[in-house]
């Protein structure tokens, strides 16, 4: 099982970095950037390391839904989706939570459905409440 992190500039390498902070150091995740050398090297650089990976599950945390990190990843899941499983919305919560279950051996479906509701769950808007009601 791998996780790869795909996003428009520095964002995956860096979300990556503090997974690592925090986490610790894991070989089961990775990252691929979108970056100044454009689509064309990203797609390349994309497909070889999913063509590399064909034999893994694999879930992908994208940054942005319709953006070319997640479009081409896309196009490729349409003909992979048996081993593959596609995120957008990458976000730290949804990385850590998803990272530090990786040992459990559990199902691309459970990996999947773990960062999607972990996603949505750590976004929040602070508010003036009552220091005693706010859970942290």
């Amino acid at each position: 099982m791998k996780i790869l992190l795909t996003t428009h500039g520095g964002f995956a390498n860096g979300i990556l970095e503090s997974y690592k902070m925090i986490a610790g150091s894991t070989e089961d995740i990775e990252a691929i950037s979108l970056d100044d050398d454009g689509i064309t090297v990203y797609q390349e650089r994309l497909y070889a390391w999913l063509d590399a990976h064909q034999k893994e599950d694999v879930l992908i945390l994208s940054d942005l839904k319709g953006g070319t990190p997640f479009n081409e990843c896309y196009a490729y899941y349409l003909s992979h989706s048996t081993h593959i499983r596609l995120l957008a919305g990458l976000n730290l919560p949804m990385l850590l939570e998803t990272g530090l279950q990786l040992p459990a051996a559990l199902t691309l479906d459970q990996y999947a459905s773990i960062a999607y509701e972990t996603g949505k769950q750590e976004v929040y808007m602070a508010i003036d409440e009552d220091e005693d009601s706010l859970e942290l």
